[in-house]
This record gives C-alpha cells, sequence and structure tokens, in this order.
C-alpha cells in the first residue's frame, strides 16, 4: 500500500498540469483495478500511448517509470474501490 500512499496523490496534486496524453496516463493509475502485467510496455500498449510519453510522465510526477510498474502488480490488486 506504500505505492498509493506515494504515487497516488503526486498524481493527482499534479493533473492540472498535465497533457491529454498525460491525464490518460493519470486516469489509469488513479482508476484502474484490473490485475495486469504492469511492465511499461504492457501499460503503453494498453494505454495507446508510447513508452516513452510514460517515462516522461513518470518523470514529471518525480518518480521512474519502475516506480510506476514494477510497485503496481502487489499494489492494484490489494486496492479496495
Amino acid at each position: 500500500m506504500e505505492y498509493l500512499k506515494s504515487v497516488i496523490p503526486v498524481i493527482e496534486s499534479n493533473y492540472d498540469n498535465f497533457t491529454t496524453v498525460e491525464r490518460s496516463i493519470a486516469d489509469f493509475f488513479i482508476y484502474n483495478r484490473e490485475e495486469m502485467d504492469f511492465s511499461a510496455k504492457a501499460v503503453a500498449g494498453k494505454l495507446f500511448v508510447s513508452e516513452a510519453s510514460l517515462s516522461r510522465f513518470a518523470k514529471k510526477c518525480g518518480f521512474t517509470v519502475s516506480s510506476f510498474t514494477s510497485t503496481g502488480k502487489t499494489s492494484w490488486s490489494s486496492r479496495s474501490p
């Protein structure tokens, strides 16, 4: 649950400054509850964005793309609605 405590509030606090593509990425990380492969390639493919866009989004939030993707595998399945 550390992931949800650290990443989601950062995404939400920056939401108004995001581009359209970044907002679609943000919405995915905020609202997704589906168990899936959270590799950068899988997430980028699901959202129809490039891995570079995903990386830039993570960097804009102050994280690396692996901060979003590797931790997501365990956190999303335990996230309550």
